[in-house]
Formats: structure tokens, sequence, C-alpha cells
């Protein structure tokens, strides 16, 4: 999805600053037109891909 291309930076930015999901996504719906729930979606498994690739690790 071009939404995943174009906000990997600022979920980058947002994750490293210790935001929750919610966060997040809310942060994200204020700069790009998309539906919630599938931003959500698409957050959550750019999340779970770091945290797979030992990029990240859960607080």
């Amino acid at each position: 999805m071009t939404l995943l291309e174009d906000s990997a930076k600022e979920m980058w930015m947002l994750i490293s600053k210790n935001r929750t999901l919610r966060i997040i996504v809310e942060e994200l719906t204020k700069l790009y037109e998309v539906d919630k729930e599938e931003l959500q979606d698409e957050v959550s498994d750019f999340i779970a891909n770091l945290l797979g690739k030992g990029l990240i690790y859960e607080l």
C-alpha cells in the first residue's frame, strides 16, 4: 500500500517516541486521508514486521 511507503518515516518517529498504537494512528490520521481502521491494520503490520526483525522491542 502506498500509505505505508509514504508514511514510514512518520511511523518510525512516533514509534521511537514510545507512542501507543492508538496515539500513532491518531497522529497519522491527522496527516493522511485514510480510513482509521485500515490505518490501524497497516501500522500494526509495520510494528509486527519491525518486532519480527528485532529492530524494536516491546516495553
